[in-house]
């Protein structure tokens, strides 16, 4: 099929606005090579590439003439320009009729796309931007080559490291490791597209990413922080053993990141110094004081985790209790509760917890009262009087498992307002069956020496039972002497109480 006037015109006009002098021919000592049969990264990383024979295909027509306009075009361009780039275009994009369409070229012999590859390989923008047409062309079998192609120019350009970095999360083995072998070899420049690799599909890219990122500590820090949190346990353990190695040399890094402004980086910190193996008490002191809610959280989480800690550290934790978010006073307790040996302190503890404002605490701090059997008996004694339902019920239930130790609490909760506990309190001490006098001499010892709230329901239940309390007249007796007030005022009380109803004598008939 003739071309028309008006394309041959065009063509004409072409060819005299561009002229195509061969001025460069191709010698034999510049023949492209193919990339190298092996795969093994570590061969990159140490040697250098080794040369193979190119691998010929047979040509077709469209393919010769292909072949024939990229060396004129490789002679022509000295340096890359913008009329360059629009030839380059020109070839790509002409018949749009071909199946292939751009990327026929890339299916074609290796010699074609080495050609390509040798204009792309200058230092102008030219190169760069083309090479990343390719990378993003959808060809894989390119980009290995690609990544080896850019090793002059790693160093000296910003864009080509970050193409390498976007290569490293190929889904190709091949291409990932050739792209970690280049970055490799780039030196601590290549430290910020290096992170990219942690998120690489290939295990071996991850591992050989934290040990280039290990060399250089300082500068990689944040990295290393967060290789040290990967879902990889082999990149976790290499990042943590750096950080550890590391530690006296890194010190500035961690306290520069305790005290940025930025919020996500002090949250990486602490979240990593929570993690097990980093133990820098002074560096998580510094913590508890943070502006951040989640910092504060996670250095209390990590002083949950310690066997011992020292006396500042307690002090700390004990004015963490008082905090106004109840979170912060959750993990306190939970630090100081398994920080405590003694069971006077945790009785203490929980004493404090149970008449916290939070009722989900109160409730915790029942349930950790079990582990003290009868020393928790002040606990329970507060719990039983809580405004929430729920927390008194649970808090009698557990007084009847301590059996006849808790007898005071249940005698004192048949006064209580609520109808089902004193229903069970009535219950369980038909089930004990104790004597009159027994209950008259625990219930006036509470009249005695208990608070003002046990104190008055003592004295309700005393003069309840009336004169079947007689046998606690002559110490009531011996009180007046010893208390003043509305203590005295109810001591007449119940011995006016303990008296035999007098009975007024019959009048005689006249």
């Amino acid at each position: 099929m003739s071309d028309s006037p008006a394309f041959a015109f065009c063509r004409v006009l072409f060819v005299l606005l561009f002229p195509v002098p061969q001025l460069y021919a191709q010698t034999p000592s510049s023949q492209p090579t193919s990339r190298p049969t092996t795969s093994h990264l570590h061969r990159h990383l140490t040697t250098s590439r080794p040369s193979a024979r190119p691998v010929h295909r047979t040509p077709t027509t469209r393919s010769c003439n292909m072949a024939c306009r990229l060396q004129q075009l490789m002679s022509s361009c000295q340096r890359p320009s913008s009329s360059c780039t629009k030839l380059v275009k020109g070839i790509l994009r002409e018949r749009a009729s071909w199946k292939q369409g751009r990327a026929w070229l890339l299916t074609r012999s290796e010699n074609e796309q080495q050609a390509v590859l040798k204009i792309f390989s200058w230092k102008q923008t030219l190169s760069f931007s083309w090479i990343r047409y390719l990378v993003a062309s959808g060809d894989r079998s390119l980009r290995g080559e690609i990544a080896f192609r850019l090793r002059p120019h790693c160093k000296g350009r910003a864009d080509v490291r970050r193409l390498l970095g976007e290569l490293l999360l190929d889904k190709r083995r091949d291409v990932s490791r050739e792209a970690i072998a280049t970055l490799a070899m780039c030196g601590d420049v290549a430290l910020k597209a290096l992170r990219h690799g942690l998120d690489a599909r290939d295990p071996l890219v991850r591992i050989l990413t934290v040990r280039r990122l290990a060399r250089a500590p300082q500068k990689a820090f944040m990295s290393l922080l967060r290789a040290s949190l990967h879902a990889d346990s082999q990149v976790r353990w290499a990042a943590r053993q750096a950080l550890r190695l590391q530690h006296a040399t890194l010190l500035p890094s961690w306290m520069q990141r305790l005290t940025s402004a930025d919020v996500s980086a002090r949250r990486l910190v602490a979240q990593v110094l929570m993690t097990e193996g980093i133990r820098v008490s002074s560096l998580v002191y510094k913590m508890l004081s943070d502006r951040d809610l989640t910092v504060r959280l996670y250095a209390l989480r990590w002083a949950g985790r310690q066997t011992t800690l020292s006396q500042r550290w307690m002090r700390a934790l004990h004015g963490s209790l008082l905090a106004s978010d109840v979170s912060i006073r959750k993990q306190a307790f939970v630090c100081l509760f398994r920080l405590l040996s003694t069971h006077q302190a945790r009785q203490a503890l929980l004493l404090q917890a149970v008449q916290d404002r939070d009722k989900a605490l109160r409730l915790r701090a029942l349930k950790w009262s079990s582990a003290l059997s009868v020393s928790s008996l002040p606990i329970l004694r507060v719990a039983l009087f809580d405004r929430e339902a729920d927390v008194r019920w649970k808090a009698f239930a557990q007084l009847q498992t301590l059996g006849r130790e808790a007898y005071d609490e249940v005698l004192l909760s048949l006064l209580h307002t609520d109808g089902r506990i004193r229903r069970e309190a009535r219950r369980k001490l038909n089930e004990w069956r104790l004597s009159d006098k027994e209950r008259t001499r625990r219930l006036l010892r509470l009249f005695r020496q208990g608070s003002a709230k046990v104190s008055a329901s003592a004295f309700l239940l005393l003069k309840r039972m009336g004169q079947r309390a007689k046998s606690a007249e002559k110490l009531l007796r011996k009180m007046l002497k010893d208390v003043q007030g509305a203590k005295r005022k109810r001591t007449y009380i119940l011995l006016r109480a303990m008296q035999p109803p007098k009975t007024s004598p019959r009048k005689r008939k006249r």
